[in-house]
């Protein structure tokens, strides 16, 4: 009988490459003005061309693009037709809806399972879901390590939609005090205020905060909202 754990590794290794596939497609279908006005809002456009440091950034912004950076009414991802779909196999819809459905957000590791990935709670929620990617599990991070990730859910597991391995954001849950979020959000009431729960151009704005927030965050201001999440105060960024 097979264990659950290896029946999460074999899901994930059979849907793992059919996401990856999305994603090109997906990235064929994002255009230069996109690239663009996204690199500057994100802070990364200098001297007429993307100033990236490290293949993580690259990483980042090209999730980004795929999942949120966008001109129009629908993503690159929602971009992606029926036929293309169908060329995939059976399975790429039901991995297609996990992809659009997929918001960055704010998890913390709860439990390291080695060989499978993560235990992690999504902290609006105190929701638990298990991360499998087999990368992540072999990270030098422990309990209470604090990641900003993209996670399409599969049902009993999940895995981040960046490239295997990949997760960044702050490494200590205190440092959560300066909880990224774009000023025109701060108005939703706490009890309505998840990624999952956002309007497209709401999520493009949480996107975008978060991002700026890690990739360069002397270019953002914080100011003290009182929104009380967990019993703490948090802090947002003012554009």
């Amino acid at each position: 009988m097979t264990s659950p754990k290896n029946q999460f590794l074999a899901d994930y290794h059979r849907l793992r490459p059919i996401s990856n596939r999305l994603g090109t497609l997906a990235g064929e279908k994002i255009t230069k003005p996109t690239v663009v006005s996204e690199g500057k809002l994100l802070g990364l456009w200098q001297e007429g061309r993307l100033a990236l440091e490290s293949d993580e950034e690259l990483n980042a912004l090209l999730d980004h693009l795929v999942h949120d950076g966008h001109g129009g009414a629908k993503t690159p991802l929602e971009h992606i037709t029926a036929k293309q779909l169908e060329a995939l196999g059976p399975e790429a819809t039901r991995v297609h809806a996990a992809l659009c459905k997929a918001r960055l957000n704010l998890y913390l590791l709860t439990k390291c399972r080695p060989g499978l990935g993560w235990e992690v709670m999504d902290i609006w929620r105190n929701e638990k879901l298990l991360v499998v990617d087999e990368a992540l599990s072999e990270m030098p991070v422990a309990k209470g390590f604090m990641a900003v990730m993209r996670l399409a859910n599969m049902g009993e597991w999940c895995f981040n939609t960046g490239l295997q391995g990949s997760t960044f954001g702050p490494q200590k849950l205190e440092t959560l005090h300066a909880l990224m979020v774009a000023s025109p959000l701060v108005d939703i009431a706490p009890s309505d205020f998840h990624p999952n729960a956002f309007t497209t151009e709401q999520n493009l704005l949480w996107s975008r905060s978060l991002l700026r927030a890690w990739l360069r965050p002397g270019s953002v201001k914080l100011v003290t909202i009182p929104i009380a999440v967990g019993g703490k105060k948090m802090r947002f960024i003012a554009e």
